[in-house]
């Protein structure tokens, strides 16, 4: 510590570089052995042929279960990747991060939830409608709840009191606090982040919106190696879509973000037909969703149709295969 504090006062480097690179050492993420991690590779193909052949006998799926099988199977969440889970506004990305993280839970995994625009009651609000079914336009209301609402708000609070899930809702954050935020995370024993959203970070050493969102998905990118855990970043596009005749987003709307396309390993594009429906059309599409893996790095794509949605609880869940 008294050898990074002097580096720190003979650094060239701004202070927000500096205290993130601090904490990253002093934690004992990013220590000079990770920096240095200089292998032969025979020491590393022994390794990787065991893991191969693990996967080719085992008939459980790799990696972690986001709740959506056919997503599963093609995404393999595992390791350092990035995720972007982007959607135009009103089409539910927050509610399906805040449904992935619930699922990931489920399963036994630490989640660590860095939200940037939302407020804690919120997001509990919609983990607490989720998991007592009660629908989420009757949180904060007078007299809203009779004795068998308030026996299922008990039992839901009870099953999430037990959940490993960290939540950090801060405002107004600059890039080095969101690394530092999922170090400390990461630290405290997080396997899964989710970050809520990108658009909202900033970056005092950029001068516009490009060179804002460039850097800090770059920083991210970084990051997601250096912890070596999957991280989700929320990404809100344009509306520009909304005035196409296919109003599906696609990869093109990530144009202007920066090296979204570039530096994401996945892209989830999440998608609700019904929002854009004409009135007369509204009542086919109700509930139905589309989650398109539009990126996969180290997979095929796929875009699947079977997604639901729950209005009432603001619930993504897997339809019919």
């Amino acid at each position: 510590v008294k050898e990074k504090a002097m580096s720190i006062i003979d650094s060239d480097l701004h202070g927000e570089h500096l205290l993130s690179q601090a904490q990253a050492d002093i934690l004992g993420v990013q220590s000079s052995i990770q920096e240095d991690n200089i292998k032969p590779v025979k020491d590393i193909v022994i390794d990787h042929l065991e893991r191969l052949e693990m996967a080719n006998t085992t008939e459980e799926q790799a990696g972690y279960k986001t709740g959506f099988p056919a997503i599963d199977k093609k995404l393999r969440l595992m390791d350092g990747k990035l995720v972007f889970v982007a959607a135009r506004p009103g089409m539910g990305k927050t509610s399906f991060a805040v449904t992935v993280a619930r699922n990931l839970d489920k399963t036994g995994v630490p989640v660590g939830f860095l939200s940037i625009e939302m407020p804690e009651t919120e997001i509990m609000d919609r983990w607490l409608s989720m998991e007592s079914k009660i629908p989420l336009d009757l949180f904060g209301k007078y007299n809203a709840f009779d004795r068998e609402a308030i026996q299922a708000l008990n039992d839901a609070a009870a099953v999430l009191y037990d959940s490993n899930i960290q939540i950090d809702a801060s405002g107004s954050l600059e890039i080095h606090d969101v690394e530092r935020k999922c170090r400390k995370m990461v630290k405290a024993g997080a396997k899964v982040l989710f970050i809520d959203q990108l658009n909202q970070i900033k970056n005092r050493e950029t001068r516009t919106v490009l060179e804002r969102t460039t850097e800090n998905i770059m920083r991210l990118s970084c990051l997601k190696k250096e912890l070596n855990i999957p991280i989700f970043l929320l990404h809100q596009l344009n509306r520009d879509a909304k005035h196409r005749t296919n109003k599906e987003p696609l990869i093109s709307d990530l144009k202007d973000s920066g090296r979204a396309e570039e530096d994401a390993d996945a892209i989830l594009f999440v998608y609700r037909p019904e929002v854009d429906a004409p009135d007369n059309e509204k009542a086919a599409l109700h509930g139905r969703a589309i989650v398109d893996l539009a990126k996969n790095r180290q997979g095929p794509t796929y875009k699947d149709n079977t997604v639901k949605f729950r209005h009432e609880t603001t619930y993504f869940y897997q339809g019919m295969m």
